[in-house]
């Protein structure tokens, strides 16, 4: 026996209980037991107070009142052991109330009454239960108890009783029905002429008495009450709030019935969808009111029914006025208002959320819904994800298709996430990783989160990018395949956790899958070498025969510089260098490139080094990248022609000094001595700055940025993190090697020294010439000696003298004036250089500071302003 049965077995034992002095009527039981069913599958209860401590607290008071020895202590230990029995304290409030309303009952009562007098003609609490119920939900059983047999008078009194007790029980003044009270300022007549009005009202259509018009005096819309409808004020208002709910549905059918609805995208059609579907649960209600509000009210009695006494009297159990209670319909104002309550919220949600989300689309939509759940209100705000549910489904849509096969289909601009339209330049490829995609934040609905909708684009981008650039077709349709199946449940809303497992699920398998691809097929890793190998001017070797052979076209004027030559000259390096054992993929990709000159720039510089990559490697390799990559290639560049160009003039001065080695000890070229002792002075002093500032970028800072970008590059799990280690190995390169936007002043100082150096060709060449002059008359003086002794005459002849041979002296001096010049510009730069560095530079940029002016000379020197002249021999140390 299930549970309803039982509950319908022990119902019929206690009206078989309670009614065995009543006559036996098998029908008047039956329908007895069928009130009882209905009264207790009613959902709307009685406003009965369900806090035990108060009904307990109200026992003990009438106790009190009663003197009775000993009563409270009893009812203390009585109310330990239903404490201990039954453990829900809202069910013991019950139990609590229950007795309490028949201890109240039994005090009022007669002798010979109580719950058996009720069959009898006499007050019981089922008579006052019965009431309170029927006003409360709406079981009217005004006749549902025949009146005693015999005197009348008697059975109108407990009927009267009767009816103050129940209007008692609903707050209700006594002596009045409560369905007089009920429709008060409303004939009987017109009651359900009003209620059938508000129906249609309710369902956008004018009544008999009930109209919606434009007032011509203010302009707006409203509902008027015809005068022959005689309803007093309190009444027009009760009819007025319910046709509230007319004027809401009408807003709401405007909206569905628009021809933007569906022209606004799939989320707005789903919504207008979600919509429809409240609509058809709120016509199917109204269906029911509108049977309802013809049905008369149920009664457990049928009219005009009568029994026999024992003594042979005849009873009737309805009067006059249960007839016309019986006929009356079952819906009235009241009732309707409170059937109406709820639809009332639903359907002023629904408006709100129409007006709200009036100009939005896509997830926009979405969000302007999902910020209506964000309320304290319980049912409103399981009403609204209802609705967010529907509505969010073409969204959630995109976002499968976009993860698991990488595809937009979003024609409307709904998807949070965008297709840049991008045109292919002539000079350079669409960067699609970077370009190509991105998030719209308008919209973006707030239940997604920034890191799930970053999640989201960077799986789709992923896909495209293994189809498009990586070939890899076969392998994303295998995945998107396998995973649509257990897609399916996770992509509506409402499930969040798992929408945020799948996704991180789905962008990590692609992402492993687009590493693996990148480092493997494409050789990531021998490209990056490649490039510190041969634009970072890292395999030595190479680059110093690369020099070799293309120096004599680098000494001409830019314009006269072939691209051509320049590319012989490159691939003749390769072969000369452990290079050429490459692979043919990288050596193909080396190129010499010649930028457009201007002025008298020779070809150093103008001449560059290119290494040329396609996708997916350009992803990586940006322009923008190689463009970084160019700069400190031509710093390096113009380090190494320093070195070359110092190491050059070291020789030319290694000559002349032999030379002036063979003059005679004494008078003879001790001022030309004097200049190149200057002359090498100067030039280990920049050759000091170049060596050490060249050992300082390519150990410190390409070594250093190297280690970290390899560490960084072989643990990122994305291609984002790999780009990201790859343009922080490159930041760090440029800024350390002083070639971002705030070392400017210090790139000048750089170029004065690289100026410094070239000047140094002609201070050398000019210096050759003077000693070539020298040594010109030295050989002269000699031939004539050798004459001399030819003659027999060298001892006592003119010609046997010594003469000193020395430059000129104006000659001299405009030779140490080059000289000192060259000394104070290398001083003035080195001491600018110094000041110029910012506090902030990195540790090893103090270091070569520290190497360059250990001892903090020229500092001093630049910020006392001091200028030293250099002439005789104590200008020069060592």
């Amino acid at each position: 026996m299930d549970a309803r049965a039982a509950s319908v077995d022990l119902v019929r034992q206690l009206i078989h209980v309670l009614c065995r002095d009543a006559p036996d009527d098998p029908d008047a039981r039956q329908r007895l037991l069928s009130l009882a069913l209905q009264i207790m599958g009613c959902n709307v209860s009685l406003a009965l107070v369900e806090d035990e401590s108060a009904v307990c607290d109200s026992m003990r008071a009438t106790i009190r009142s009663a003197a009775r020895p000993g009563a409270s202590t009893r009812f203390d230990e009585l109310h330990t052991k239903l404490v201990q029995t039954v453990k829900d304290s809202n069910k013991r409030a019950r139990i609590l109330l229950l007795l309490t309303m028949i201890g109240r009952d039994k005090q009022r009562s007669r002798p010979g009454t109580g719950v058996r007098g009720a069959w009898s003609g006499n007050e019981g609490n089922l008579g006052i239960l019965h009431s309170a119920l029927e006003n409360n939900a709406g079981i009217h059983a005004n006749g549902g108890v025949p009146p005693p047999r015999g005197n009348s008078r008697n059975s109108n009194r407990a009927k009267d009783d009767n009816r103050n007790r129940s209007n008692q029980a609903l707050g209700m003044p006594r002596g009045r029905d409560p369905a007089v009270q009920r429709s008060t300022g409303v004939s009987e007549a017109k009651e359900p002429l009003l209620v059938r009005d508000i129906l249609y009202i309710c369902q956008g259509i004018d009544g008999t008495y009930i109209k919606f018009k434009r007032n011509l005096v203010s302009g707006c819309e409203e509902f008027s009450i015809s005068k022959e409808a005689g309803v007093r004020p309190v009444t027009k208002k009760l009819i007025l709030q319910l046709c509230e709910l007319g004027w809401l549905f009408q807003r709401v059918q405007v909206f569905v019935q628009s021809r933007s609805v569906y022209e606004g995208g799939s989320v707005r059609q789903a919504f207008c969808y979600a919509v429809n579907k409240e609509l058809r649960d709120y016509y199917r209600l109204m269906a029911v009111l509108e049977t309802q509000s013809v049905q008369p009210l149920p009664t457990a009695f049928p009219s005009q029914k009568s029994s026999q006494t024992d003594g042979g009297e005849m009873l009737t159990t309805e009067s006059t006025e249960n007839r016309s209670s019986s006929n009356a319909p079952y819906l009235s104002l009241r009732r309707l208002a409170v059937w109406l309550a709820e639809p009332m919220r639903r359907m002023r949600i629904l408006a709100f959320i129409i007006d709200q989300t009036e100009k939005q689309h896509g997830g926009e939509l979405a969000g302007g819904i999902y910020a209506r759940t964000q309320t304290g209100d319980p049912f409103a705000k399981e009403f609204v994800m209802r609705i967010l549910r529907r509505v969010s489904v073409p969204l959630f849509k995109m976002i499968k298709r976009w993860v698991f096969e990488g595809e937009l289909a979003d024609t409307n601009g709904e998807f949070f996430i965008k297709e840049a339209k991008l045109k292919k330049a002539e000079d350079r490829e669409v960067d699609m990783w970077r370009e190509g995609y991105s998030i719209n934040i308008a919209m973006l609905p707030a239940f997604v989160s920034p890191t799930l909708a970053d999640k989201i684009l960077r799986a789709g981008k992923s896909i495209n990018f293994l189809r498009e650039y990586c070939g890899d077709m076969e392998w994303v349709q295998e995945q998107a395949a396998a995973a649509q199946d257990s897609a399916d449940e996770s992509m509506t809303y409402g499930h969040m956790e798992s929408l945020q497992q799948l996704v991180d699920e789905a962008s990590s398998l692609v992402d492993q899958r687009l590493i693996e691809i990148m480092f493997k097929k494409f050789h990531f890793v021998v490209h990056c070498t490649a490039v510190k190998r041969f634009l970072l001017l890292g395999q030595g070797d190479f680059v110093q025969s690369l020099m070799d052979f293309i120096k004599p076209e680098l000494d001409k004027d830019s314009v006269k510089v072939s691209e051509i030559q320049l590319a012989g000259h490159l691939r003749a390096a390769i072969h000369a260098s452990s290079a050429k054992y490459d692979d043919d993929e990288v050596l193909d990709r080396l190129h010499a490139r010649k930028s457009k000159g201007f002025g008298l720039q020779r070809g150093w510089d103008v001449f560059s080094l290119e290494y040329r990559v396609n996708q997916p490697l350009s992803t990586v390799f940006t322009p923008k990248n190689m463009s970084s990559y160019l700069r400190v290639f031509r710093l390096l560049w113009k380090l190494k022609h320093a070195e070359q160009t110092l190491n050059k003039v070291w020789h030319s001065l290694q000559c002349m000094d032999g030379s002036l080695n063979r003059l005679p000890i004494g008078g003879s070229g001790e001022l030309a001595r004097k200049l190149l002792r200057h002359a090498f002075m100067i030039r280990s002093k920049l050759s000091h700055f170049c060596t050490n500032f060249q050992y300082y970028i390519m150990f410190e800072v390409l070594e250093g940025a190297w280690r970290s970008f390899t560490l960084q590059a072989t643990s990122a799990t994305d291609l984002d993190k790999l780009l990201h280690a790859h343009e922080c190995y490159l930041a760090t390169i440029v800024t350390r090697c002083l070639l971002d936007e705030d070392t400017q002043t210090l790139r000048d100082t750089l170029e004065k020294m690289f100026e410094t150096v070239e000047k140094m060709i002609g201070l050398v060449n000019r210096l050759d010439s003077e000693i070539s002059t020298v040594m010109t008359k030295h050989r002269s003086q000699v031939m004539q000696q050798r004459r001399g002794m030819e003659e027999n005459a060298w001892g006592g002849s003119q010609h046997g003298k010594n003469e000193e041979i020395d430059l000129d002296i104006v000659q001299y001096n405009s030779v140490k004036e080059v000289i000192d010049d060259l000394l104070r510009t290398y001083e003035f730069s080195i001491g600018q250089f110094t000041r110029d560095l910012p506090p902030q530079a990195h540790v090893d940029l103090r270091f070569l500071i520290f190497r360059l002016d250990f001892a903090e000379l020229y500092m001093r020197k630049e910020q006392d302003g001091a200028e030293e002249e250099f002439d005789g021999e104590d200008t020069f140390r060592g």
